[in-house]
């Protein structure tokens, strides 16, 4: 697993692994207490052929902003999926976005550890970096 923390001299922090790799984008930047906030993991398909992503449910990507070791957010909390298996193929060499959106970001400013993972099989590592949370 290769972390990064991202700006914007840097690349996004991705991780790799199981032929996929990960990339994860975020909207602000840097992102704002009580403020919307999308995430964007990109899937890409690193390895020579087709892969098909399945989930147990309409959920294809998690979010948590840990301090410490302390869970203080995360992105399903609240919400529902669809409880139906899903299959998202991916070509070799093409990409998928999924985006999570949220409409106020429920924190309080301060240094965060981000992890954003695949709620899928075949899985890639977890993409883990510092945010920044800003005051309104």
């Amino acid at each position: 697993v290769r972390v990064e923390s991202p700006s914007t001299t840097t690349s996004p922090p991705t991780s790799e692994g199981n032929g996929l790799a990960l990339t994860l984008r975020w909207e602000p930047e840097p992102l704002v207490a009580g403020a919307a906030a999308t995430f964007r993991l990109s899937v890409a398909n690193i390895s020579d052929g087709r892969i098909a992503l399945k989930s147990s449910s309409g959920q294809q990507a998690e979010l948590t902003l840990l301090r410490g070791e302390d869970e203080v957010y995360r992105w399903s909390r609240g919400r529902a999926f669809t409880q139906a298996i899903t299959l998202l193929p991916i070509d070799a060499g093409s990409t998928e976005e999924i985006l999570l959106d949220e409409p106020a970001l429920d924190v309080e400013p301060g240094s965060y550890r981000l992890v954003a993972t695949l709620v899928a099989e075949p899985a890639a590592p977890p993409v883990e970096t510092v945010v920044e949370v800003g005051e309104a």
